[in-house]
């Protein structure tokens, strides 16, 4: 009887428990300066793509991929959409933008659905920490995290004295973008793009601004690169390729005796 007691005990523990989400290390590339539309990348299989920003944000489609648009609330410190979560983790509140743009160049210079990702964006009303955590992964995969950081209009919070935005991802190692670097109107931002093998189900990031800059996050994409060759299988089957047809041409023309 005490063995079945326990048991039950252990069982309802079991299920109570909490399901904690994983950080996996996230291996990041090099912050890169926006230039046009083939910043988008395209490696592997798409699986989300959002443009985030203030009500009246809007989808639009660059290089192929097509963002969705995702209304980040300026009120509460959650929201969800489809398999996605963006949460303010301490004492402010989310916040969002769509007016991130210029006239000038070279923001002026891109192309329009290019334009319309950069001008929008999610934030918080203070400098603290926001947590994406994406969903629907599958253990064992590998995924390609790609997101822009870009403040062409210099705009934020003139009462806090900012203006251009400094925003540090972290999921085991860390990836500073700067959104406007020079602080001059029309200048573009940056763009990221780490990789990472899943353990679970769903995997989270977190954003910082610098003080008194808030961290801001104008788009994201996820995609599926579990079957794309390492950049060196491709350079060792060009390689073979290349001795395979000079063998070919050496054959072709060795004299009949």
């Amino acid at each position: 009887m005490r063995f079945r007691t326990f048991a039950a005990m252990f069982a309802i523990m079991t299920v109570a428990a909490p399901i904690t989400e994983a950080v996996d290390v996230v291996t990041w590339g090099t912050a890169t300066g926006i230039t046009g539309d083939s910043d988008v990348s395209t490696n592997g299989t798409l699986i989300y793509a959002y443009n985030l920003g203030a009500s009246g944000v809007t989808s639009t489609t660059v290089n192929g991929v097509t963002f969705d648009a995702w209304t980040i609330p300026q009120v509460g410190k959650t929201t969800t959409f489809n398999q996605v979560t963006f949460t303010e983790t301490d004492a402010g509140r989310l916040h969002s933008y769509n007016t991130l743009g210029s006239i000038q160049s070279p923001f002026s210079g891109l192309s329009s659905v290019y334009q319309a990702l950069l001008s929008t964006a999610g934030t918080s009303t203070n400098p603290n920490t926001i947590n994406l955590t994406l969903g629907g992964l599958t253990a064992g995969k590998s995924y390609e995290f790609q997101w822009w950081s870009n403040n062409s209009s210099l705009q934020a919070n003139p009462s806090f004295g900012e203006t251009y935005l400094n925003t540090t991802s972290t999921a085991g190692n860390s990836v500073l973008l700067q959104a406007n670097p020079t602080g001059v109107l029309g200048n573009l931002g940056q763009y990221v793009i780490g990789t990472f093998t899943a353990s679970g189900t769903s995997q989270v990031i977190s954003y910082n601004g610098t003080r008194p800059s808030r961290a801001l996050i104008n788009a994201i994409q996820l995609r599926d690169i579990t079957n794309v060759p390492e950049p060196s299988t491709y350079a060792l089957a060009a390689i073979a390729s290349g001795v395979m047809a000079a063998v070919a041409r050496r054959r072709r023309a060795k004299p009949v005796k």
